[in-house]
């Protein structure tokens, strides 16, 4: 019984330690987007960050499919070990409400960090398009120019005479206001 309860330590630390390389992983991604803001356009970015979120979903699901599969070999192993050595049925019933205490509890944190993924995804978006259009606006200047030649000629001598306006102004966009997130990650 503690030797399975060690086993499951080792593994949920296991799992903690994928999920913060992940997460770093998932941090080096966004550096290197940022730095290739100017170079791509807004949707293609769009994109590629809901491809990366898929991504990091499917890993997750494939992790909790992973230590599901790990705790039914374990708690299979551990009841046909355990067979002449106690009551069967009491033991059975016992580790079965241990499996699904375990199982729970997993699939609690999983839909936090699921949550947790989803919320900062969110607002690293909304950030975006806010830099996105503050650093558009800014950068938008209209530049007219207008040139008048006048000419005036005399039976000896011709004046021309130019004249050149250059007027630029620079339009500022306000960007709409940041809307509230869909939900607060706990």
């Amino acid at each position: 019984m503690l030797l399975l309860l060690l086993l499951l330590l080792l593994l949920l630390l296991l799992l903690l330690l994928l999920l913060l390389l992940l997460l770093l992983l998932l941090l080096l991604l966004l550096l290197l987007l940022l730095l290739l803001l100017l170079l791509l356009q807004l949707l293609l970015l769009l994109l590629l960050l809901l491809l990366l979120l898929l991504l990091l979903l499917l890993l997750l699901l494939l992790l909790l499919l992973l230590l599901l599969l790990l705790l039914l070999l374990l708690h299979h192993h551990h009841d046909h070990h355990h067979d002449h050595h106690h009551d069967h049925h009491h033991h059975h019933h016992h580790h079965h409400h241990l499996f699904y205490h375990v199982y729970y509890y997993y699939f609690y944190y999983y839909c936090h960090y699921y949550y947790f993924f989803y919320y900062y995804y969110y607002y690293y978006y909304y950030y975006y398009y806010y830099y996105y259009y503050y650093y558009y606006s800014t950068t938008t200047t209209t530049t007219t120019t207008t040139t008048t030649t006048t000419t005036t000629t005399t039976t000896t001598t011709t004046t021309i005479t130019t004249t050149t306006t250059t007027t630029t102004t620079t339009t500022t966009t306000t960007p709409p206001p940041l809307p509230p997130p869909p939900f607060t990650a706990k």
